[in-house]
């Protein structure tokens, strides 16, 4: 993928397909065939790729009413933070609910819980990006499913075609996140020292630790009073929009990758 389709894109799927690293032999010639091609792989951490599963998670959680998920959607998040161990986020996800009973469609929060075992799976056929594709794809499907009064399994053809609409509804927000989360990774943003002034620093560590996102404007002005003129970091600080954690501007300030 290049910088204009990746800007241009509408399907989150072909761009989390982009975001992976080749895998053996294929690495080496690969690369070099990319960069002839004026193309380049996009690799982020397996946290960046954590965050988006959860980010996603969290703009749904209105649909989490068991309170084993709720609890399995934090413990999932201070995982990720490094907050608490695997033993946790192996209880987390052995206590969530299903759809209809056991061997039903899992649960939005589970499919967060495992997604977060990321950094763990010996993953022989997949990207890290194409498995976090696969725990965002069943999410969806959790989604559609508990919107459905009495979904029954396997799906109907009409409730099939009901989880087709949900994806289809689902990409742009999708989408959305991915930019959010990751950015421009074809143009990266370096950031001077300098603009990392106690206010600023302050500022950021707030805004993430509290998800004070509507802080964000404040934090573009403590930049620009810092002397940062680059645009992207100041409008992205400005945007209109849902932040989250992962966010790549206060990542940035915060050197977290």
């Amino acid at each position: 993928m290049t910088e204009s389709q990746w800007l241009a894109c509408s399907e989150p799927w072909n761009m989390l397909k982009s975001i992976q690293k080749p895998r053996g032999w294929a690495g080496g010639w690969s690369k070099h065939l990319f960069g002839w091609l004026g193309k380049k792989h996009v690799v982020v951490s397996d946290r960046k790729l954590q965050m988006l599963v959860i980010a996603y998670c969290r703009r749904h959680d209105g649909l989490l009413t068991d309170e084993r998920d709720k609890r399995t959607l934090k413990i999932s998040e201070s995982y990720t933070e490094g907050l608490v161990g695997i033993e946790e986020l192996g209880e987390g996800i052995r206590s969530c609910s299903t759809f209809g009973g056991i061997g039903c469609h899992p649960s939005l929060a589970w499919n967060v819980a495992v997604a977060c075992l990321i950094p763990h799976e010996k993953i022989a056929t997949q990207s890290r990006a194409e498995y976090a594709l696969e725990r965002i794809h069943h999410a969806v499907g959790s989604i559609a499913v508990s919107l459905d009064d009495n979904p029954t399994f396997p799906l109907s053809e009409q409730e099939h075609m009901k989880l087709m609409d949900t994806f289809a509804s689902e990409a742009k927000t999708i989408v959305n996140l991915l930019y959010e989360i990751i950015g421009n990774p074809f143009h990266p943003v370096s950031l001077n020292p300098s603009w990392l002034t106690s206010t600023v620093l302050t500022l950021a560590t707030g805004i993430y630790s509290e998800k004070a996102f509507d802080r964000m404007p404040i934090l573009a002005d403590a930049l620009q009073d810092a002397g940062c003129d680059n645009e992207d970091i100041l409008d992205h600080c400005r945007q209109h929009g849902e932040h989250c954690r992962g966010c790549w501007c206060v990542d940035l300030i915060l050197g977290k990758s």
